[in-house]
């Protein structure tokens, strides 16, 4: 399909391959989801998606981008960026993030919930275990 004109993109061949990547997808999870460095990447793509205009700014303000990429080239400009912006994002996924998250679910779990539920307003959901 890349070699094709964009035109012809809402052809049979574009609907084909849809339908096969349709098929496909349940095989591919079931295959994928225990891949822990696949996990570990989608963990980060919030705190990425969160931070990462934050972290550029931080790292490259101003028009620092262009001297940076007239003394070290703009591919390493690019890939010093974006490692920063994921280390970031990882020290955001594991400071803030899962801390919260842990707390959230104690008080869930806890005597919040109970109260909660005494009063009529609703059950702990299963998948938040204590």
């Amino acid at each position: 399909m890349l070699y094709d004109p964009y035109y012809r993109w809402d052809g049979r061949q574009f609907w084909i391959a849809i339908l096969c990547f349709a098929v496909a997808l349940p095989s591919v999870f079931a295959a994928t989801r225990k891949n822990r460095l696949l996990n570990a990447l989608g963990d980060l793509s919030y705190p990425i998606y969160l931070i990462h205009i934050v972290a550029l700014g931080v790292m490259l303000p101003g028009d620092s981008v262009a001297r940076y990429a007239a003394i070290v080239g703009s591919d390493l400009v690019v890939a010093g960026a974006l490692c920063g912006v994921v280390v970031m994002a990882a020290g955001v996924h594991w400071l803030i993030e899962r801390p919260v998250s842990h707390l959230m679910r104690a008080i869930l779990a806890s005597g919040g919930a109970a109260r909660r539920t005494a009063a009529g307003v609703g059950k702990v959901p299963a998948e938040f275990p204590p």
